[in-house]
């Protein structure tokens, strides 16, 4: 497999986590911790921007570099 076809991949999978996370972080802190407490919560929603802005920059500079092949 390529490189960059597994760099892509990441990136991907890196986007659609972020994503997740986002969508119900409150039932993952609750999992996570065992009650919902706001710190967990913080830190959850900072992971999940984390990983969806990276997956997004990421993917924006695998396409550039596609594009310039």
């Amino acid at each position: 497999m390529d490189r960059l076809a597994i760099v892509s991949i990441v990136f991907i999978i890196m986007l659609f986590t972020g994503i997740g996370i986002m969508m119900t972080p409150a039932k993952i802190s609750a999992t996570l911790s065992g009650q919902s407490n706001s710190s967990m919560l913080e830190v959850l929603i900072m992971m999940a921007s984390v990983l969806t802005v990276a997956g997004l920059v990421g993917m924006g500079v695998v396409g550039f570099i596609i594009s310039k092949e």
